[in-house]
């Protein structure tokens, strides 16, 4: 992406434009968001910086909103069960909660349950 500026004509610069006084720039708006070390460096850098320069880098998002959880359904494994979920759900990056949760509404949505569950 690229930005157009008209910018004035200092007297010590000399300048070969089609109008007088006034010099075409473009800015590069590739600029990279650097690598923080704290979210401390991260927030000054922020309050320093517009987001529209590094618009670039951006990545949309999709994100889903989920019915609230207002139910809890309790359910007894032994330690070993316990210790092979944990295990699995780190594997998926989740708890071993919310791993059951969806092997659960994945099996009621397979079995033909009349709208989306997930």
């Amino acid at each position: 992406m690229w930005l157009l500026l008209e910018v004035q004509a200092k007297k010590n610069v000399s300048f070969s434009d089609n109008r007088e006084g006034v010099r075409l720039f473009y800015i590069s708006m590739n600029n990279k968001i650097p690598d923080f070390k704290t979210y401390e460096e991260e927030a000054e850098f922020w309050d320093t910086h517009d987001t529209m320069d590094y618009a670039d880098e951006f990545k949309p998002v999709v994100v889903q909103i989920r019915r609230k959880l207002d139910k809890v359904l309790p359910i007894r494994f032994d330690t070993h069960t316990v210790n092979e979920l944990e295990k699995e759900a780190a594997t998926k990056g989740v708890g071993a909660t919310t791993l059951v949760r969806m092997w659960i509404l994945e099996r009621l949505n397979e079995n033909g349950h009349s709208k989306p569950l997930m």
